[in-house]
């Protein structure tokens, strides 16, 4: 496990591909000797490579069209399919977008040149539950999105940290506070609310 901050990056299994194994899902050759690392905030999944003699050669993103809410664990079946555990996108909450899913891998041939090409296949038993935001007015949704600030906070619901509907209420009709707030946003905290921290967010602007 590696951290820094709010950022954990976690290792998951080995990946060692078997020819012998009867199995139409599992993942292909091309992920022998790989190792699956996942990170719990920013919600991607890396696929790592070491040469012969153990050392980093390499790291791509695995599947990174797809919106994980929170791993927490991962695992190799004996069906070669990778199996994982999201914890959902609040913590101590019952989320209902908190699932177990299978990825399977499924050889699709292009009529065209008839290569083969990794389809990994539906989530299975998922479930998801998108909060609304209104990126019409402004594009503070598309940037809460693309944060970690759901990890902490939802719209209406108490979570680790107090909903955007009461902070909002706090700070109704004090257009003074905005910048004190931007600062903080930026930099981090914590004792106005209690004493959970919020971690820094330095990629973001004054305008934003």
């Amino acid at each position: 496990m590696v951290g820094e901050g709010a950022r954990t990056a976690m290792a998951g299994p080995i990946y060692h591909y078997d020819p012998e194994l009867q199995s139409k899902i599992k993942l292909p050759r091309y992920y022998d000797g790989s190792i699956f690392i996942y990170e719990w905030m920013r919600n991607w999944i890396m696929v790592l490579r070491t040469d012969s003699n153990g050392n980093y050669s390499g790291m791509e993103p695995f599947m990174p069209s797809t919106n994980f809410e929170k791993i927490i664990d991962m695992e190799l079946g004996p069906d070669g399919a990778l199996y994982i555990l999201e914890y959902g996108k609040n913590w101590y909450a019952p989320n209902r977008n908190a699932q177990l899913s299978r990825l399977e891998y499924h050889e699709k041939v292009r009529q065209e040149d008839r290569d083969s090409v990794i389809n990994v296949g539906t989530r299975k038993n998922s479930q998801k539950v998108h909060q609304q935001l209104d990126n019409n007015k402004n594009n503070g949704g598309a940037l809460i999105e693309k944060s970690d600030c759901m990890a902490c906070h939802a719209i209406k619901q108490k979570s680790v940290g107090l909903s955007f509907y009461e902070i909002a209420k706090m700070y109704k009709n004090r257009p003074e506070i905005v910048d004190t707030l931007s600062d903080k946003v930026i930099a981090g905290g914590s004792g106005v609310w209690g004493q959970n921290l919020m971690s820094a967010h330095p990629q973001l602007s004054k305008t934003d």
